[in-house]
């Protein structure tokens, strides 16, 4: 990984292979070096990013801490590899992706509802703190967890880890990817909130019509028609969009 100096981030993870300049790199190397230290490449093919390495035992991690701060860096037997032993809700080679869990079902009072509803972390019940799903007070197993940060009577039994939010029982609410590492959403282009259910409204930017004129989605231009913004069909300039429907 790297140390901090140089163009990548500290404790960035080293891309090996990588080519530079023709040449297929396994290991820090010191080739082009100003200061004659070894370095590495953070993408496959180097692009300019790069720091120089660190120490030999030196763990992944982001925001300028080993592990992320979210776990602890363990050193092999043979003291030849590390790797960081993530906190509980924390995955990733460098403990830097934290896990989301969601609702089977969702509890509010004595109403009971199929939902996947995300989990409120941490939350507190009875006087304890909980960083992830619990079985306290049901039956052995039997996980769940709160929606809001205190005791509000909304609570749900846990779906397995790597499950995400989505509407209808579909992950992101079908306008996204579901990461199965974490069980968070990215959402498609013009939606958003945890599980991609909404749809962000855009606004324009003054030219043409005044500042914050809603954008009219679907619009079409030349017989095609869009959703969200575009830079078609130039493919390039600032993106656009319609403020009523039709060509």
């Amino acid at each position: 990984v790297t140390d901090g100096t140089g163009q990548a981030d500290a404790y960035s993870v080293c891309a090996f292979p990588f080519e530079y300049k023709g040449k297929i790199y396994t290991t820090c190397t010191k080739d082009d070096s100003l200061e004659y230290r070894a370095w590495c490449s953070t993408t496959p093919a180097f692009n300019g990013t790069w720091g120089y390495c660190a120490e030999q035992g030196t763990c992944p991690g982001s925001q300028d801490r080993e592990c992320t701060g979210h776990g602890s860096c363990v050193i092999a037997a043979n003291k030849l590899s590390v790797h960081c032993e993530c906190d509980s809700m924390f995955t990733g080679v460098g403990c830097e992706k934290e896990i989301s869990r969601v609702t089977t079902s969702f509890f509010n009072g004595e109403i009971e509802e199929h939902y996947r509803k995300p989990c409120r972390f941490p939350f507190e019940y009875n006087g304890e703190v909980y960083n992830d799903c619990t079985d306290y007070n049901d039956e052995p197993e039997n996980y769940w967890c709160l929606t809001t940060a205190v005791w509000e009577r909304e609570w749900g039994y846990c779906a397995p880890q790597g499950v995400c939010p989505g509407s209808g029982g579909v992950d992101c609410s079908g306008h996204g990817a579901c990461d199965p590492q974490t069980g968070a959403c990215t959402c498609d282009e013009g939606y958003g909130w945890t599980d991609c259910s909404h749809v962000i409204a855009r606004v324009g930017d003054g030219t043409h019509q005044t500042v914050g004129t809603p954008c009219h989605f679907p619009f079409s231009v030349g017989g095609k028609q869009y959703t969200t913004c575009t830079t078609e069909p130039t493919g390039s300039g600032d993106a656009y969009c319609a403020v009523q429907g039709g060509d």
